[in-house]
């Protein structure tokens, strides 16, 4: 009984975390979106470059692949529709910008899709990286929600 508030504690702390990473995630992918042009940026469509961001950001290291929920919350999160996301997985599946890649649950034991960056999709990430935000404002204190 006596371990209780710690282990309080400790899942405050990582609730804390995941909500504080979550909200980070959720500006940036914001002002991307604020900031996409109408017009295609350097062959890709607002939602392409947005959806193409979601991936590669989420995936822990460049060759890993993030789940399609995963991505597909985040891109709804930052404004794109179902169908806009559907759409621009469509279109860089074509461009071979990603690619799928079946993810696994060692605990469960299930599989599950996952969409990763290609290497055609990081060359154009890499040409092209001034069209991403890759820094985070300094933290303050008034800048945690809670």
């Amino acid at each position: 009984m006596a371990d209780a508030p710690s282990d309080f504690d400790k899942l405050r702390s990582s609730l804390t975390a995941k909500i504080a990473a979550i909200v980070k995630q959720d500006a940036v992918l914001e002002k991307i979106a604020e900031e996409s042009p109408v017009n295609p940026v350097h062959g890709l469509s607002p939602p392409e470059v947005l959806v193409l961001a979601v991936i590669a950001g989420d995936a822990y290291l460049p060759d890993q692949a993030t789940t399609v929920n995963s991505a597909k919350r985040a891109a709804e999160r930052a404004g794109v529709t179902n169908m806009g996301f559907n759409l621009a997985i469509r279109r860089l599946l074509q461009k071979k910008f990603v690619r799928e890649q079946e993810l696994y649950d060692e605990q469960g034991g299930e599989a599950y899709a996952g969409l990763a960056v290609a290497e055609p999709g990081w060359d154009w990430i890499d040409t092209n990286d001034s069209q991403f935000v890759l820094t985070r404002p300094e933290k303050t204190e008034s800048s945690i929600p809670f």
